[in-house]
């Protein structure tokens, strides 16, 4: 496989740009569409086609129209309209709030077919993507949640996307918490028996970032396929850099998905906690590996990120809050149990020294119950004190005087109300997802993080503790919208290690053709491989 030249001279389906042109003059802007669409203005174009904002007449509400250009060969404009309509088909039958919907498609009296779709109004996560600035776990967990979900939505209908990346998943802010739609499914597959064939094994087809194995041996591919550039994309929002090396050639880049591990995120100082495990196996090279389906996935997901931090209390169960056991020297109840267990010591030496020192095992018959349960307290406040013989020793005789305070039900535990502006944010405590703000929480005994996260803001982090205050206001700030700084051009001072140059300086390309896709086909050629594994 060669590696290509850092400009395209192909189209993101592996079609030479010549093959597909633009019109000269746009007749479309002002048209009305079959009758019911409004041409309004373009609003993005690449090699295969444009987009525009247009206007449903009959449902009266904003769309997105994307226009194929014309292709001058009749045998690449019949296969482009049979990819386009296919894509359109696939994702029609999807129907889920996490994929961007397709309303209706069809073909213009020019021949160009077209696809009238969701208009989303949004970021991309590549727009919200700092190099070197780790998005936190919390966030990454929620957007990963809702890319598994539409995921296993299209899986379910029989379409796999084999181009996930950031581009392809669009963010959008309302009053709610951060919503994501899976968009452009462009070089989707449809996992069916009775579609024709258009994309075949033996062709590369994705973008090199996030290229599966599978994908880059040009041989079949499945779900699996769509878990492992899921699994890049989670590693670089969670890590703020890929997983490989990207600072090469394409084909080094895609010699790293096939053959090289990549360091975890600990191993590169980025704590990712519970996420480190799920990311890495979903970066296996065998599909095997990996989780099986998108729902399997969503389904590891969900568990861990709402299993309660081990180092918390099971707050599933009401048991009272206890205070902490006094020392013995102030505790009358725990000198009495001393006692008893003091005058069984001495009565079973003295059995034992009139027995001539014959005793089976001594050793059990000095550890009583109350005795044990005694050590147990003193020990570790926190244990829970045993039934049975226990209470009937720790319980006063009647001509003991009644400790007043023992039967008094024990104090509330303090709490503190979080606040936030702006209301709804969600409220971590140690790791745990609590609560959206407004939230009342109960005061920890140590201080324990506090995390605030709402879409769209930054988030804050402060430290509950017992001494905190009866209310805690937290005032969000909003998400500057980052610009990827473009590459510098000055050369870099003299020094011993060449520094790193800005990532991404070219945009992302689409590796594509190992073999012409248009020529004609009297065999079909074996599966091409980059290197023998």
């Amino acid at each position: 496989m060669t590696d290509p030249s850092p400009t395209l001279d192909q189209t993101a389906d592996g079609l030479p740009e010549e093959a597909v042109a633009p019109p000269a003059v746009d007749t479309l802007i002002g048209s009305v569409l079959d009758g019911r669409y409004r041409v309004l203005a373009p609003i993005g174009e690449g090699a295969m086609g444009r987009v525009y904002r247009a206007h449903s007449l009959a449902a009266n509400r904003t769309v997105a129209l994307k226009v194929l250009h014309a292709a001058p060969e009749l045998e690449v404009a019949e296969m482009l309209e049979a990819r386009f309509l296919r894509e359109a088909r696939g994702v029609s039958r999807i129907a889920h709030p996490n994929v961007v919907s397709v309303y209706d498609f069809g073909v213009l009296p020019d021949g160009r077919p077209y696809q009238v779709m969701e208009f989303l109004d949004g970021p991309s996560l590549e727009d919200l993507l700092v190099p070197g600035e780790p998005m936190p776990v919390e966030r990454v967990a929620a957007l990963a949640e809702q890319i598994v979900r539409g995921l296993a939505a299209a899986h379910a209908v029989g379409v796999v996307h084999r181009d996930l990346k950031p581009d392809n998943v669009v963010a959008l802010y309302g009053d709610g918490p951060e919503r994501i739609k899976v968009v452009d499914f462009g070089i989707a597959k449809l996992l069916d028996a009775q579609s024709p064939k258009i994309t075949r094994a033996g062709v590369v087809t994705g973008t090199p970032h996030y290229l599966s194995p599978e994908q880059a041996r040009a041989t079949d591919v499945d779900e699996r396929s769509d878990l492992y550039s899921l699994g890049v994309m989670l590693y670089e929002l969670a890590v703020g850099e890929l997983p490989f090396d990207d600072r090469g050639s394409w084909a080094q880049l895609v010699e790293s998905h096939l053959r090289e591990i990549p360091l975890t995120p600990s191993e590169r100082g980025v704590d990712i906690g519970w996420l480190e495990p799920i990311v890495m196996r979903l970066l296996e090279k065998d599909p095997a590996e990996r989780f099986q389906t998108a729902a399997e996935l969503g389904e590891a997901l969900r568990a861990r990120r709402c299993a309660p931090a081990p180092a918390r209390p099971d707050r599933g169960r009401e048991t009272p809050i206890l205070p902490p056991v006094p020392p013995p020297s102030r505790s009358p109840r725990v000198l009495g149990v001393a006692a008893l267990t003091a005058v069984a010591v001495i009565g079973a030496w003295a059995a034992f020294a009139r027995s001539g020192g014959a005793a089976a095992d001594p050793m059990p018959q000095l550890a009583s119950p109350a005795s044990t349960a005694a050590g147990a307290v003193a020990a570790s406040p926190a244990a829970s004190p045993p039934a049975g013989p226990v209470e009937s020793a720790r319980r006063p005789s009647a001509s003991e005087p009644l400790d007043e305070s023992a039967s008094a039900p024990a104090p509330a535990a303090p709490t503190t109300q979080v606040f936030s502006d702006p209301p709804g944010a969600e409220v971590f405590l140690d790791g745990v997802l609590v609560g959206n703000t407004p939230v009342t929480l109960e005061r920890p005994a140590s201080p324990r993080p506090l995390r605030v996260v709402l879409a769209g803001h930054e988030t804050a982090a402060r430290l509950l503790g017992p001494e905190a205050a009866p209310t805690l206001g937290i005032a969000l700030t909003p998400v500057r919208r980052r610009v990827r700084p473009p590459a510098p051009t000055a050369a870099p001072a003299p020094s011993t290690a060449a520094p790193a140059p800005a990532r991404r300086a070219e945009p992302r390309p689409v590796l594509e053709q190992l073999q012409n896709p248009w020529a004609a086909e009297p065999e079909p050629a074996p599966p091409r491989e980059l290197a023998p594994l």
